[in-house]
């Protein structure tokens, strides 16, 4: 007789399962040897950083007193680039650059500069805007907060140094990008390069430094947006982020083959320039970062002064929603269209960014305190932070800065009660949005809500409405060029609105 396709299914299971195994493992090896002829085929044919000399006569590299900005200052220069220094250390500086000039022959410049200040651009364009061409800027510099439990048992980070790092490791690329980046879309060389540097921490959730990877996560999701904006141009957007370097940040004093000194690592990253958009730029960290992979999730001022008192005066608190947000109005970042200011880069960082990471320091505190069950915090993000999403560029990553920093925070306090959700709605009738009217498949504001609240509690991170979670499934299915091809075509037919 013959059998039916669960009978089948049922006397061949031990078959089937031993298939299954073989497949996924072929599948993890056939991973493992992409990423080998990434690293040696791949720089052998693809690599462009030969061709940077061509692309000007300048590199501008911030956080170069040190560490891996001062390695890529040094790799570069072998290039026969000229150098422009940026960091906040005057000695160290000088030092780095007249060791570079009489080393490799080339001219240097330093601009002493802190990047948690506001003026700081004032002395930075003047310097810039000397320089004749610019064949490539790295976007090092960063800071790091000493191993912070966000809000509760060891000091949290206060104000200033929240400010401190927001402004450091997000304003401080977004700022010398929207600089230098028209200036290198003028030049007539060939593929000059923008590499951003990031951090695998902000791939996994990373409890106990939950601020600093929200910040590279943002890095990472400005960078392909850029990267997707500037698709047509010869600019050159990549994307770092390597695992633990042995540099003065990670007071990781001994270079080892899987932590190697920041010199190995420059070299290696640098020799990726063209190769890959996105990588960890060293072999060694490509394979930590493929076992790690593998891992389940489980094994990994003013304003807020009148603020502060008020939410003081509240006997307890049940549930904070971070909703404010602001977008830049269909912004290509930097080019035809007109690109975002320094004065409106700053208000969506501070608006979108510092208003949750603010707001859950001065009231998640008051909620550990509280004996009442489950008391919440919903942030709300979008669903372009999950996606490429070219015109939106500063708008989604300050989104994906959301949900880095929401993962890590529920990793934080998982032995606590308090409730940490992560909303990643699509579009929705709002005054933002411009929609003309709302639709099933576009809620009104109150539609959306009621289904948001509902789910509350269900799942830590969704879109927060069935119809938007169907929409978001197709998304997911569509390779990321054609949902760029889509981002493209629904931005010039919503021109009308803007």
């Amino acid at each position: 007789s013959t059998l039916t396709f669960v009978e089948l299914i049922t006397e061949n299971r031990l078959l089937l399962l031993t298939a299954l195994i073989v497949s996924w493992i072929s599948f993890k090896l056939s991973q493992l040897l992409l990423i080998y002829l990434k690293y040696t085929v791949g720089v052998w044919c693809l690599s462009k950083r030969k061709t940077l000399r061509q692309a000007g006569e300048w590199a501008v590299v911030t956080g170069a007193s040190s560490g891996i900005g001062e390695a890529y200052a040094e790799e570069l220069a072998t290039e026969g680039l000229n150098i422009m220094l940026i960091s906040n250390d005057e000695k160290q500086l000088s030092s780095v650059a007249k060791r570079i000039a009489n080393t490799y022959n080339v001219q240097t410049r330093i601009v002493v500069a802190d990047f948690t200040k506001n003026d700081v651009y004032e002395i930075i364009r003047p310097a810039v805007d000397q320089l004749s061409t610019i064949a490539c800027l790295v976007n090092n510099v960063g800071m790091v907060l000493p191993f912070e439990l966000f809000a509760g048992e060891v000091d949290s980070p206060n104000e200033e140094s929240i400010r401190n790092i927001i402004h450091c490791n997000i304003l401080s690329t977004l700022i010398m990008t929207n600089m230098i980046l028209p200036k290198m879309l003028t030049q007539k060389g060939p593929n000059p390069g923008i590499i951003n540097i990031s951090s695998y921490t902000a791939l996994k959730v990373t409890p106990y430094l939950t601020i600093y990877p929200s910040t590279k996560a943002f890095i990472i999701q400005f960078s392909r947006c850029l990267a997707a904006e500037q698709y047509r141009k010869n600019v050159i957007i990549q994307t770092m982020y390597p695992l633990f370097v042995s540099t003065n940040m990670t007071d990781l004093r001994e270079a080892t083959y899987f932590t190697p000194s920041a010199k190995v690592y420059a070299k290696s990253a640098l020799d990726m320039f063209g190769v890959e958009q996105q990588t960890t730029g060293y072999f060694p960290h490509e394979l930590k970062a493929f076992v790690y992979n593998l891992m389940p999730t489980s094994l990994w001022n003013d304003t807020y002064d009148i603020i502060r008192p008020a939410i003081d005066q509240l006997s307890t608190i049940a549930c904070l929603v971070n909703n404010v947000g602001m977008g830049l109005p269909l912004e290509l970042f930097t080019g035809q269209m007109d690109s975002p200011n320094e004065e409106s880069i700053r208000n969506i960082i501070h608006c979108n960014i510092l208003s949750t990471v603010m707001m859950t320091s001065i009231i998640l505190p008051k909620m550990l305190t509280q004996k009442g069950p489950n008391p919440g915090i919903i942030n709300i993000a979008s669903y372009s932070a999950l996606r490429t999403t070219p015109y939106l560029t500063v708008y989604s990553s300050t989104k994906a800065f959301i949900i880095q920093f929401c993962k890590c925070l529920i990793a934080e306090k998982y032995q606590k009660n308090v409730i940490i959700q992560i909303l990643c709605p699509l579009t929705i009738y709002t005054p933002m949005t411009k929609h003309e009217k709302p639709s099933y498949f576009n809620p009104s504001a109150k539609s959306f809500v009621h289904s948001a609240l509902n789910m509350y509690g269900v799942v830590q991170q969704t879109t927060g409405y069935i119809l938007h979670e169907y929409k978001a499934y197709f998304f997911d299915l569509l390779p990321t060029s054609l949902w760029i091809l889509l981002t493209y075509a629904r931005v010039n037919a919503r021109k009308k609105y803007v």
